[in-house]
């Protein structure tokens, strides 16, 4: 997939060859659309030059949680609760890889992934979703809002509201953004 570069930051050289090490969970990309919403525990780095790791997906823990399967069913990844470590695959090459998750290990082979005080995530739109809130509408499939957040998530309670909004900026990685969201009207 081509990406423009970004203006300011270089994204690449947070995923040298030599950034990746055992024991490390890496988003990366999907396919469909370009988003980083799968996540790969690195198990070993078989070479650096040329790169070679040996990883291992991690796939969403629904515990038949009924809403969370009718999710990924239709389409829709869920990018965050817990994961387990499932098949294990052989990657030759950076390009596949997003950004490092800081993610929790629970288990011999359970992640938990949640949303960090600081963190940017895309967030499907609550419009996008049907009127019971189970299914993603065809036609707004890639409807996002890209937010940060100003507090952590806890399984208990959620997320909480933040006393005051940040004053800083960020510029996002345009790898990881659809391209829609890449341009504005006619403006780059």
């Amino acid at each position: 997939m081509a990406v423009d570069d970004s203006d300011f930051y270089d994204f690449d050289k947070d995923k040298m060859e030599m950034s990746f090490k055992k024991g490390q969970v890496w988003a990366i990309y999907d396919d469909d659309d370009g988003m980083p919403r799968h996540y790969g525990l690195i198990d070993e780095i078989v070479s650096v030059n040329p790169f070679v790791v040996k990883m291992s997906w991690l796939n969403l823990q629904s515990n038949g949680y009924e809403g969370l399967i009718c999710w990924e069913k239709t389409g829709i990844h869920i990018s965050c609760g817990r994961f387990r470590v499932a098949r294990k695959t052989s990657i030759d090459s950076v390009n596949v890889y997003s950004h490092l998750v800081d993610a929790e290990r629970t288990a011999r082979e359970v992640y938990r992934i949640y949303p960090k005080k600081g963190s940017v995530w895309a967030l499907y739109k609550e419009d996008a979703l049907d009127n019971e809130g189970r299914n993603l509408l065809v036609r707004d499939k890639r409807c996002y809002d890209i937010v940060l957040f100003l507090t952590s998530y806890s399984e208990i309670h959620g997320l909480r509201e933040a006393p005051d909004l940040s004053k800083d900026c960020w510029e996002l990685d345009p790898a990881s953004l659809p391209p829609e969201l890449l341009t504005v009207g006619w403006y780059k």
